[in-house]
């Protein structure tokens, strides 16, 4: 729906002053596909210009902010522009583990005063299940090539990761229909759904103080307590986010905090049901989609990969071969603690 994303900055002049401004043009426009007009789509095209219209985002629980929302125009039929605050992250690319922690707790309040004192809104246009049930059935050629023995047989592939990955992950593949049915019956909140460290910036208001802003909210909607950290970890430690090179290590900050949160709102649920919904969700979503693997094997995306990443080809390797047996380890607890949730 991201049409494209633009940067205009200049300088003002106030009464002899020299004042530096910038702001943010996010395109966003109707895909040819019939599916992406269609309200309860998780791809629906218009769903973050009908949340900034709506004013639901005008008052979030908790330190969580939304990017401001300086203007909006429909430039034509099926496209928007939005005018958006340049919110510049302090920290650069990778944030301390301090940060993360800060995150994680803004995302538990944010997350559990939908779950105690605030009613999820009920608009027809936010996501109905953030269950990445979907998004994985639609992607099984991602299984077809982890199959592939020739995937695993691909130079950059081989020097990675072990061979023994391989059963894992066909393993994780067959027995999803469980999780995602245990993860469809946990108590549901108000969720970001696309809450990595790439939509979270951290830049300084005018009196010093360093905000907590979230962009990219076109996946808005409902989802199991928990989800929200399952992008939290997965793809911030997988593209680099954050330094720390132990996965264990950054789950038991990010899911601490979190949990810190929740009870800041009063919820006093099983801390089990967000425990499975955080290690099923992050394995399934990010440990069954292995596209950067998949791409790897298939050819022809390595520049994309680098780009994205922000590191070499063989690097972000390296990087995907210590997140991906920990998200193995995430769904093989996810199946452990099915049989003592009474969700389930």
């Amino acid at each position: 729906m991201t049409e494209g994303v633009y940067r205009f900055e200049g300088m003002a002049h106030d009464k002899g002053k020299h004042i530096g401004w910038s702001v943010v043009l996010k395109v966003v426009a109707l895909p040819g596909d019939a599916m992406f007009e269609e309200v309860a789509h998780p791809l629906y095209w218009k769903r973050e210009v009908l949340a900034f219209q709506s004013g639901l985002l005008n008052d979030l629980p908790g330190e969580l902010e939304v990017v401001r929302c300086l203007g909006i125009e429909e430039r034509a039929a099926g496209v928007y522009w939005l005018w958006l605050e340049d919110a510049r992250d302090r920290f650069g690319q990778q944030w301390p583990l301090a940060q993360y922690a800060r995150a994680a707790r803004a995302l538990g309040v944010f997350n559990g005063a939908y779950l105690t004192s605030r009613s999820i809104p009920d608009y027809a246009w936010l996501v109905r299940s953030g269950s990445p049930r979907g998004l994985i059935n639609y992607n099984t050629q991602a299984l077809d090539a982890i199959r592939d023995l020739r995937t695993w047989e691909h130079p950059l592939v081989q020097a990675a990761f072990p061979v023994s990955l391989k059963e894992r992950l066909v393993r994780l593949w067959d027995g999803r229909e469980a999780l995602f049915d245990a993860i469809e019956r946990m108590p549901q909140t108000l969720s970001h759904l696309d809450a990595w460290r790439g939509n979270l910036f951290s830049p300084q208001g005018q009196d010093g103080r360093l905000r907590l802003v979230a962009i990219d909210w076109a996946y808005l909607g409902w989802a199991a307590v928990g989800t929200d950290i399952g992008d939290l970890f997965a793809p911030s430690f997988g593209l680099f986010g954050v330094q720390l090179e132990n996965p264990a290590a950054f789950d038991k900050v990010i899911f601490e905090n979190y949990m810190k949160g929740l009870q800041e709102t009063g919820w006093q649920g099983d801390r089990r049901l967000v425990r499975f919904t955080f290690a099923a969700f992050a394995a399934l979503k990010y440990g069954c989609l292995t596209l950067g693997l998949v791409d790897v094997a298939k050819g022809g995306k390595h520049p994309l990969v680098e780009h994205f990443a922000g590191h070499s080809l063989e690097e972000y390797l390296d990087r995907l071969a210590v997140l991906l047996p920990y998200l193995l380890d995430l769904g093989d607890e996810a199946h452990g603690l099915l049989s003592s949730l009474k969700y389930v």
